[in-house]
């Protein structure tokens, strides 16, 4: 959410969960089902696909990861392997409704940002072909 200020990170992360990783934890793994979106805020994730040899990307911070299985609900799709230490904030569904019910505007932001990974994210696998 670029327009984001410090207040709306605060509530956002006032619903979410924090942790650590270090080098080589998986963050994610293909086929879990969890309906979470995740804010990269330190370090630098892999991103491997089920049956791949190489890892498909790097994903910097910040960034947002996990916004398909957040939206759909489905299985994961990919394994998000920790490249660094960092630091990771997750904020599963329920907590993201409690977040809307309290900050609809803020909630609303949010989910026109996610759209704009989405799109820029499936742009970018298509422009690859």
């Amino acid at each position: 959410m670029p327009e984001a200020t410090a207040t709306d990170w605060a509530i956002v992360f006032a619903h979410a969960e924090p942790f650590d990783f270090e080098p080589g934890d998986a963050i994610v793994r293909a086929g879990d089902q969890e309906r979470a979106l995740y804010l990269l805020v330190d370090g630098a994730l892999g991103v491997r696909v089920p049956d791949a040899q190489e890892r498909l990307k790097q994903i910097d911070a910040p960034s947002l990861v996990g916004e398909v299985g957040f939206v759909d609900g489905g299985p994961r799709s990919a394994t998000l392997e920790a490249l660094s230490a960092g630091t990771i904030v997750r904020l599963d569904f329920d907590a993201f409704e409690r977040l809307a019910a309290a900050e609809p505007a803020l909630a609303h932001r949010m989910l026109l940002d996610l759209a704009r990974v989405l799109a820029a994210r499936l742009r970018m696998l298509t422009e690859r072909r």
